[in-house]
């Protein structure tokens, strides 16, 4: 019984945050992560998924950092080199 009503609040929260749209801190980056998304994975890209995941690895801070990584998607400086090598015009 405990966990039903555990999910029953889960549940709720994420109805409400769904209905409360994107976090303030996120919409100067909407407009790059839509056309970034698009260019790379045409109409199919995942947008809120990606969304999904720099909210929840830097709560869209630019300068967000953690012992091992940094910045909005929390890359390792070694990912940073790799992806910036094979895509130097994104």
């Amino acid at each position: 019984m405990r966990l039903a009503a555990i999910c029953a609040v889960v549940a709720a929260l994420l109805a409400q945050s769904a209905l409360a749209g994107p976090p303030r801190t996120a919409l100067p980056y909407r407009l790059t992560l839509i056309r970034t998304a698009h260019a790379f994975w045409k109409l199919d890209a995942p947008v809120p998924a990606l969304a999904a995941q720099l909210q929840a690895e830097s709560a869209w801070r630019a300068n967000a950092r953690s012992p091992y990584a940094g910045g909005l998607a929390q890359f390792t400086p070694g990912t940073a080199r790799d992806m910036a090598a094979k895509w130097p015009e994104a």
